[in-house]
């Protein structure tokens, strides 16, 4: 997989994100939230995740950064960047939406 196929991967993503605001595919989105909450509302599915929820934390994100920019500087760079921007779009989102 190039950069060229993850860049126009990510393009579709972002734009099929935007396809809840249709009435019709809001109904099948909450259709297949609600699926997913009772099938994940399991007691061993719900230990799993918070056995792994570490692995989205910030320190753990910032640590790994950090030897990606020992190992290469470049990419580490490239990484510091796409990190903070989806960090202030996530904080921003959230100011906005009062989290």
């Amino acid at each position: 997989m190039n950069a060229l196929t993850l860049f126009w991967g990510g393009i579709a993503l972002f734009g099929i994100g935007f396809l809840h605001t249709q009435e019709k595919i809001g109904q099948i989105d909450a259709r297949c939230f609600h699926f997913l909450y009772k099938f994940l509302n399991e007691t061993f599915k719900v230990a799993l995740f918070q056995r792994l929820w570490f692995l989205g934390r910030t320190p753990l994100t910032l640590a790994c950064l950090a030897i990606l920019t020992f190992c290469d500087w470049e990419r580490g760079l490239v990484a510091w960047g796409v990190y903070g921007l989806a960090a202030s779009l996530e904080r921003g989102i959230k100011l906005e939406c009062g989290f």
